[in-house]
């Protein structure tokens, strides 16, 4: 399965991971460092590690997602939304794989506002290659393009990115368990400090982003926990999470399903010392339901 926790956000402008998901929640959206990102790095990764075949030249997926409000109090703050996301995948090399991820998120609670694109993410990375004998490891390099309104009035002109994905190599593992770390560092390079809003520009983010899948015959079960420090240019720290549960089903090789719950928002509540990381929120969390084609 595909992971939507993974794929998503990816939003973001990580690589995956963030989900995109959190785009349509305005209580759990980042200020753009982006996903994830991504398409499920753990399957990813196992894929590369027990496939023989030679891999296509070009893939990808286009994923699908409707989300609303997990608690709808009646008052009309209840979030409603639609996400379209777009990875293509082309193998440079043998070792070399070029992931370019396009997001477009619609607002359905808010007309005015409309459908917006969310900034364009590509990726570089290399085959995983063995750290010792329980550890996978690849390399990272990235750009996020300003494609988003939101970026584009903030003044970006680019987010270079460099990381690392991470796993426990699969054959020291219960078979169809997958655990995965990814690291990615991002510096947004603006036109200006601030905003055309008034709100200082975020200058550095360091996302960390834990995945654990499972999977049993067509059925996948994830688990995905992504947090990340923001750094404005005037050195204050602000910090998010977003954590996501999902079940899968794989229909076919081109075509999964999944069901899931996503919350996410400020590490910290107002008072900057309690933890406002839980499972459930009612003013944040959100459901879903998701299509994937593979191509």
């Amino acid at each position: 399965m595909f992971g939507l926790g993974k794929s998503l956000l990816m939003t973001v402008a990580l690589l995956g991971a963030i989900p995109v998901l959190a785009a349509s929640n305005p209580g759990a959206k980042p200020s753009h460092p982006a996903g994830a990102k991504k398409t499920k790095p753990a399957a990813t990764s196992t894929t590369v590690v027990e496939k023989k075949e030679e891999a296509p030249r070009f893939s990808g997926f286009l994923l699908a997602a409707r989300s609303h409000s997990l608690y709808d109090f009646k008052d009309g703050k209840k979030s409603e939304g639609m996400e379209y996301t777009l990875r293509l995948v082309a193998r440079l090399w043998a070792q070399y794989s070029l992931k370019v991820t396009g997001v477009y998120a619609d607002d359905l609670r808010d007309q005015e506002r409309g459908g917006q694109w969310q900034d364009t993410v590509a990726m570089l990375g290399h085959k995983p290659s063995p750290l010792g004998s329980y550890l996978l490891f690849s390399p990272l390099v990235g750009l996020g393009l300003p494609t988003s309104k939101a970026s584009q009035d903030a003044g970006l002109q680019a987010s270079p990115k460099l990381g690392f994905v991470s796993l426990i190599n699969p054959d020291k593992l219960v078979p169809g368990l997958t655990l995965t770390l990814n690291i990615i560092a991002s510096r947004n390079i603006h036109s200006y400090e601030t905003a055309r809003s008034g709100a200082v520009n975020t200058a550095y983010s360091l996302a960390q982003n834990f995945n654990a899948a499972y999977e049993w015959k067509s059925l996948s079960f994830t688990l995905d926990f992504v947090h990340v420090n923001n750094w404005s240019y005037q050195n204050a720290m602000r910090d998010i999470f977003q954590m996501t549960q999902e079940i899968g089903y794989n229909v076919d090789k081109s075509l999964a399903l999944a069901l899931g719950h996503t919350n996410g928002g400020s590490t910290l509540k107002a008072d900057g010392m309690t933890s406002n990381v839980e499972f459930l929120d009612e003013n944040s969390s959100l459901v879903y339901v998701a299509a994937q084609v593979n191509f």
